[in-house]
C-alpha cells in the first residue's frame, strides 16, 4: 500500500506549534472580553465630581460673569438653577451673596453667612463672609472666618491687610505682624506701602521701636514709586522722633517734604525738628512751606512765630 505523500513545505513539528499559540491567543481574546463584561456590568463608585461638582463649577463661573457684566436677570436664573440643584450648597449660596451684592439689594450678608457655614465651605466662602462681616461692623466675625481661610492655606494680599488691620485693632500686635509679613512674601506686595505702615505700627504696638526703624527705613528702599517712598520717608522720620533721633528724623522728613510738596504736615515737621537742633534757617525754609499750604492753620501760625524769634530775635 503506498503512503500519501506530504506535500507540504513546512518543516515537521511547526505546524503542531502553530495551532498551540493560536489557541492561546484565542483564550488571551476571550479572558479580555470577559473582564470587560464584568467591568461594564458591575457599577463601580461614582465620583461626585463627575456628577456634580463640574456642571456646579461651571454654573458658578457663569453667574459671575453674568454678575460681571450686570446681566442680573440671567445670573438669577443661573443661581436659581445652582440653588435647585443643591439648596444648601456652598456655591449655590455663595453665588446668591454675589448677585444680592452686585444689586445692592439686602440680604447678601446672611447669604454669605450660610455658605461660609455649610458642610462643603472653602475658603472662597470664608472669605467673602469675613469680608462683609468687616464691612458690616463685626470685626470678631470677620477676625473668625478671614483666619479660617488662611489656616486652610489662602495666600491673598487683601486677606491678609484686612487681618492684619484687624488685629491691630484687637490689640494683638503678634498675630498682626504675621499677616503683614505673610502679606510681604508675596509677588509685588513689597510695593505696597499700606503694608510696610501695618507691620511697623505693629511692631511699635509690641514696644519694639528699633525694629519699627529697621522696617520703615527698608521700606524706603524698597518702594519705587516716588510718592509712596516719601510717605513713608515722612513715618521713618516719625518713628525716629519717638526714639529720639531727632537730626536724622529732620532729615527724613525734610526729604518726605520734598517729595510731598503738598503736604504741610511733613513740612511743618521738618521745621520743628530743625528748630530743635538750633538750624533756624532751615527751621524758616519749611516752616515757610508750610504757611504757603496752609496760611490758615494756627499751629503753622504760632511756630512761624517761634521760629522766627528764634533766628531774628523779638520784634521791635
Amino acid at each position: 500500500m503506498n503512503k500519501k505523500e506530504n506535500t507540504s513545505t513546512e518543516p515537521a513539528g511547526r505546524g503542531r506549534w502553530k495551532k498551540i499559540i493560536m489557541a492561546g491567543a484565542v483564550a488571551v481574546v476571550l479572558v479580555a472580553l470577559a473582564i470587560i463584561a464584568i467591568t461594564n456590568s458591575t457599577p463601580g463608585p461614582v465620583e461626585v465630581s463627575d456628577v456634580v461638582t463640574e456642571p456646579v463649577t461651571a454654573d458658578v463661573e457663569l453667574a459671575l460673569t453674568q454678575i460681571k457684566l450686570r446681566q442680573f436677570e440671567q445670573a438669577k436664573v443661573t443661581v436659581e438653577k445652582l440653588l435647585e440643584l443643591s439648596p444648601e450648597s456652598s456655591a449655590g449660596l455663595w453665588a446668591k451673596g454675589n448677585l444680592l451684592q452686585a444689586q445692592g439689594k439686602a440680604g447678601s450678608f446672611e447669604f454669605f453667612r450660610r455658605a461660609a457655614d455649610a458642610p462643603d465651605a472653602g475658603a472662597r466662602e470664608w472669605t467673602s463672609f469675613g469680608l462683609a462681616a468687616r464691612d458690616a461692623d463685626q470685626p470678631q466675625l470677620a477676625r473668625e472666618y478671614l483666619g479660617r481661610a488662611v489656616k486652610s492655606g489662602l495666600r491673598e494680599q487683601q486677606v491678609l491687610a484686612v487681618l492684619g488691620e484687624l488685629s491691630i485693632s484687637a490689640a494683638e500686635p503678634g498675630d498682626a505682624e504675621y499677616y503683614f509679613l505673610e502679606a510681604l512674601k508675596l509677588k509685588g506686595a513689597d510695593q505696597d506701602g499700606s503694608l510696610w505702615s501695618g507691620l511697623a505700627r505693629a511692631q511699635q504696638a509690641s514696644g519694639r521701636p528699633d525694629e519699627t526703624v529697621q522696617t520703615l527705613t527698608r521700606a524706603t528702599q524698597k518702594l519705587r514709586r516716588w510718592n509712596d517712598r516719601s510717605a513713608m520717608m515722612v513715618e521713618l522720620a516719625d518713628a525716629l522722633v519717638a526714639i529720639g533721633r531727632v537730626w536724622e528724623a529732620a532729615e527724613a522728613y525734610s526729604a518726605g517734604s520734598d517729595g510731598l510738596p503738598k503736604s504741610h504736615t511733613a513740612a511743618l515737621s521738618a521745621a520743628k525738628c530743625y528748630w530743635q537742633l538750633g538750624q533756624f534757617a532751615q527751621a524758616m525754609e519749611y516752616i515757610d512751606r508750610a504757611y504757603e499750604l496752609k496760611a490758615d492753620s494756627g499751629e503753622i501760625l504760632q511756630w512761624k512765630s517761634k521760629i522766627e524769634i528764634s533766628r531774628f530775635g523779638p520784634a521791635n
